[in-house]
């Protein structure tokens, strides 16, 4: 039997750096919080033997005017993502000058000058560690002078936590052998029951969104795709897909977020809502590698800063160990259908790292609307090299 067609997981090589921003550590009653100082690990693309971790010149009080930045510009981005047509303008509080202002801000906030100096390389694997209070931050938007980091390098997050227990770990043979095809669930849900006193809007998106993402992963050799749309996307229905292992789940559809009860938010399906702890079990069943959670936000509870902060419901799918890419933010429906057929062409048909494939993902939404700032709404967390290989058959037939 010829193994041409089949795949693995591999790390892709070349040079990245590792940023670690860490949360200023608890001095004791009766100090201030002007006292307590953010610090950063940096490693650059060439690994050092000593790794310091430095204090940075920045408290939370210095925080407030970015926080302000980010409430301003999401509101905007919220309001012309549900009406484009009477949308704020451009220019105006979402024009590209705002968002690199915010950028320049939170690069000169953390990076030193022989870090920038790295970070205006091409091309590096960013994994970027962050605190879980310092999540709802979009620190790919930093800006290095001349552009976005998130459009110049591939970029990944993971969560630095002190409040959870270690997630469960990927079956290792998954990581090492090759697989006869890729499989892919695919659910979307344009429109789902009404349910405690919430009306979901319909989303023509989801619908566009399905067909160009099934034809995209059919069109690739040894992809299998099974799709749960609409009445089929029921709680039971979910549940039963789920039985079988999966490498990729993807979702298109609402999700509600309630950051100041994260155990509350929760996944829309057609007839019932998923919320985060009965989501993490159904997920956990598939051993999903990747997540990819393209949902229109409906906020329960405004929480200042975090309004745009979906790491709650986030953390329902990185608990069972896989990766995940969702939006923080509303997306233009027509680039959110764009976004999606262009990551996995990447990274399935071409075979790139999951960093690369955002990367590339991204680079198509800004050139066909720069100031519509779906590109900028994405996050991968997980490790930016990891990719699916298709294994040669000259490969497989020598081992």
């Amino acid at each position: 039997m010829s193994n041409s067609g089949k795949y693995c997981l591999d790390w892709h090589t070349g040079p990245g750096v590792q940023l670690e921003l860490l949360s200023p550590p608890q001095l004791g009653p009766g100090t201030s919080g002007a006292d307590r100082l953010y610090q950063l690990k940096y490693t650059p693309p060439l690994r050092t033997t000593i790794r310091t971790v430095q204090n940075l010149p920045l408290a939370q009080n210095d925080l407030t005017e970015v926080d302000n930045g980010i409430n301003s510009l999401v509101t905007a981005v919220n309001a012309r993502a549900a009406d484009p047509g009477h949308g704020p303008p451009s220019p105006g509080p979402a024009s590209g000058n705002e968002f690199q202002t915010l950028g320049d801000l939170l690069f000169g906030l953390i990076i030193a000058d022989y870090m920038a100096n790295d970070l205006r390389l091409h091309n590096l694997f960013v994994e970027f560690g962050i605190d879980e209070e310092l999540l709802g931050y979009p620190w790919e938007l930093m800006h290095d002078g001349s552009n976005f980091l998130c459009l110049r390098h591939y970029l990944g997050r993971f969560v630095n936590s002190r409040t959870s227990s270690p997630t469960t770990q990927q079956v290792t043979d998954r990581w090492e052998k090759p697989f006869d095809s890729l499989s892919v669930l695919v659910v979307a849900v344009p429109k789902p029951n009404p349910r405690d006193g919430v009306e979901y809007p319909p989303l023509p998106s989801a619908e566009n969104e399905l067909d160009t993402l099934v034809n995209t992963l059919t069109g690739i050799p040894d992809v299998d795709v099974k799709v749960l749309k609409g009445r089929e996307a029921t709680y039971t229905g979910f549940f039963r897909a789920l039985k079988d292992p999966y490498h990729i789940i993807h979702y298109c559809g609402h999700a509600r977020v309630d950051n100041a009860s994260p155990i509350r938010s929760s996944l829309v399906l057609h007839d019932q809502s998923v919320a985060t702890g009965y989501l993490s079990k159904f997920v956990a069943r598939a051993k999903p590698i990747l997540c990819f959670i393209n949902a229109c936000e409906t906020a329960m509870v405004a929480a200042g800063n975090q309004t745009f902060n979906f790491f709650g419901l986030a953390r329902a799918f990185l608990d069972t160990g896989a990766y995940l890419l969702g939006s923080r933010w509303k997306i233009n429906d027509a680039l959110a259908a764009q976004f999606a057929p262009a990551f996995y062409t990447s990274l399935l048909q071409k075979g790139d790292p999951l960093g690369k494939a955002v990367c590339d993902a991204r680079l198509v939404c800004y050139k066909k609307a720069p100031d519509d700032f779906a590109w900028a709404s994405y996050v991968l967390y997980g490790d930016p090299r990891v990719g699916f290989r298709r294994v040669s058959e000259s490969a497989t037939s020598s081992t």
